[in-house]
């Protein structure tokens, strides 16, 4: 909510002269560490409060302007020593008779006097008949009742239990100015009038449970002596909000995002113009409650009050509202310096650029993040459009084949499903095709489980019945198995098997065969495991599966201080280089009875094709 249409500050601390036009609800500053960002905002503090740093009188000595006080010097000259503050206001709908629509306030304080001379420009309006009425006593009787409605609240970096406990005093001072406008009667029991204000503040709490997701009452103290001071604030706590923890008592983070939900609340009921000048609202707060916090900011409490802000966090600028303005704050020689900037989506991408939002990024540490995201989210396309072209390719298989397919994770599945086949069913055709969904030379060994579950929830409900095999090792399970969208649900009465909405698409998780419990337990089932430990290690041409024992370590204080080794084969690891020579030379060696685990799997195979052929 636009109050303040331009600021111009001259000789005041770090600034020189300053101005800033066309200001709308929301003004972000932003920039490196003593660039003069939070001086804007004391010079806000000083025309409407008299004070520079929080409760801080003014001080011309401190808070005049170095480089205009060596001018001065040598001109000698001292009548040019002062610091001047001109705010051009908009004056709303209110005093339309009285007051023009812009109209500048203008103070000035010098040495000899720690209150400033105040000039306006309102006559020279008159003048010009950008006012309705004539009489410029009653013009200035309007410009004192509209400044007297002006609110400024400014809001340090360092936000101790003082500043806390002023602003709550200001939300009892408005209650109970609302309770005598209700006629409501302050003289009855404290609790009875605790409730009054737990009433009166809940649009408050309801606010505040939005952003945090926490519960809040507002009351008086229970001590009649403390009735008229600061109100306790408590939250609710536990699983079920058991619990009452006084505000104070809860993390920094959780205490100061209080602030400005009460700070917008006090806006929303104050029967005038309530501007805030808030410093690093971030502070103490994870990213996450930031973004939250900044688009509250932005979106909403800028409806009730005009808000400047200053701020090193990108959650203020990223993703800002078209009612949200952005500065960066630099020093050129001794002096601070402001340029408006624009952030867009398409700057943020850019990695070698001078312009100047570019030069904010670096300034406040954002560049090197952004260039690593940006890297992930080219790696991230690229996967995908791997992807695309790996289910292009597959659903070319699917409709070249006359017969339901299987889809394996690794190519050395296939070649020991095919054996194991031809081994338990002599010259029976197989009723279905079997093709490997195996991706990693294309997706740098991110494993064939993510391929193959995004194979099967591509599925049309056009296409021909296509079934997933998952490994239930901790890849498969987990991340393949277990991630399937919504559109998969489990086949009754079986757990190793999802099948999706549509009918055409089913995941089969690798099935726990008599004997291979602890394989499950341990999530380390893959295909081979399906074969007996005497099997598994024999050899053709002194070649064949490599195992590798698991090995624990024990550790202290950076030095392994003893390594145990674990040779049970459910907890061993089959070494990936040595699969295929194990699928292609040695498993069509076996025997028949080595293959009689599959049989169970080849069942549930045939039986789900048949059911939903």
């Amino acid at each position: 909510m636009q109050h303040i249409r331009e600021i111009e500050i001259k000789y005041f601390r770090s600034i020189y002269n300053l101005k800033f036009k066309n200001l709308i609800d929301c003004t972000v500053f932003s920039g490196k560490n003593d660039s003069g960002k939070s001086n804007i905002l004391k010079a806000l503090n000083l025309f409407f409060n008299n004070q520079t740093d929080w409760k801080t009188p003014f001080s011309f000595q401190n808070d005049f302007n170095l480089d205009r006080l060596s001018e001065v010097r040598e001109e000698s000259i001292k009548g040019k020593q002062f610091i001047q503050i001109s705010l051009t206001f908009y004056r709303g709908n209110a005093y339309s008779n009285t007051l023009p629509l812009y109209f500048v306030v203008k103070k000035q304080w010098d040495r000899s006097s720690p209150f400033p001379k105040v000039s306006d420009n309102l006559e020279h309006q008159l003048q010009k008949g950008k006012i309705k009425n004539t009489k410029i006593n009653i013009i200035r009787r309007s410009l004192t009742g509209f400044l007297n409605k002006v609110q400024f609240e400014y809001v340090p970096a360092i936000k101790d239990k003082r500043l806390f406990d002023h602003i709550l005093s200001l939300l009892q001072k408005d209650i109970i100015e609302l309770s005598i406008k209700k006629r409501q009667k302050i003289s009855e029991d404290i609790s009875s009038v605790s409730d009054k204000f737990q009433s009166n503040v809940e649009s408050l709490a309801e606010e505040f449970k939005k952003s945090t997701d926490i519960d809040t009452l507002i009351g008086l103290p229970t001590d009649p002596s403390e009735l008229f001071q600061v109100l306790n604030v408590t939250t609710k706590f536990g699983e079920v909000n058991q619990y009452n923890i006084p505000m104070n008592n809860r993390g920094d983070g959780i205490r100061l995002r209080y602030l400005p939900s009460l700070l917008n609340y006090l806006a929303q009921n104050h029967n005038g113009y309530y501007i805030l000048g808030f410093e690093e609202p971030e502070n103490s707060m994870e990213y996450s409650l930031t973004t939250k916090m900044a688009k509250d900011f932005q979106t909403k409490y800028s409806k009730n009050s005009q808000i400047f802000i200053t701020s090193h966090s990108s959650a203020f600028f990223i993703d800002y509202a078209n009612n949200s303005a952005l500065y960066r704050i630099y020093k050129d020689g001794n002096s601070s310096n402001a340029s408006k900037l624009k952030v867009t989506e398409d700057s943020l991408l850019l990695e070698d650029d001078t312009t100047p939002d570019y030069i904010l990024r670096e300034e406040i540490g954002l560049t090197l993040l952004q260039k690593i995201f940006h890297k992930q989210y080219e790696q991230k396309l690229l996967d995908y459009e791997n992807n695309i072209k790996i289910i292009e390719r597959l659903n070319q298989q699917v409709t070249l084949s006359t017969k339901p397919v299987l889809f394996t994770e690794g190519k050395t599945d296939v070649a020991i499903l095919t054996t194991a086949w031809i081994k338990l069913n002599n010259q029976e055709v197989m009723p279905f095709e079997i093709f490997p969904v195996e991706t990693t030379e294309l997706l740098g060994g991110d494993g064939g489980f993510s391929s193959l579950l995004r194979k099967l929830e591509s599925v049309r409900s056009d296409e021909k019945t296509q079934i997933g095999l998952f490994d239930n090792d901790e890849a498969g399970n987990q991340k393949g198995f277990q991630k399937l969208n919504k559109n998969f649900s489990f086949y009754p009465g079986n757990n190793y098997v999802k099948v999706h909405k549509n009918n055409k698409a089913i995941a089969i998780l690798l099935p726990i065969v008599p004997g291979l419990e602890d394989f499950e337990r341990f999530k380390n089932l893959q295909l081979e495991f399906y074969f007996s430990e005497v099997d598994l290690r024999k050899k053709y041409r002194a070649k064949g599966l490599i195992l590798e024992p698991y090995q624990k370590r024990i550790d202290f204080r950076g030095e392994t201080l003893d390594t145990k080794q674990y040779d049970d084969l459910y907890l061993s690891k089959i070494i990936s280089e040595s699969k295929k020579y194990f699928a292609e030379k040695v498993v069509p060696r076996l025997d028949t009875a080595s293959f009689n685990n599959f049989r169970q799997l080849f069942d549930l195979i045939v039986d789900l094709i048949e059911r939903f052929k």
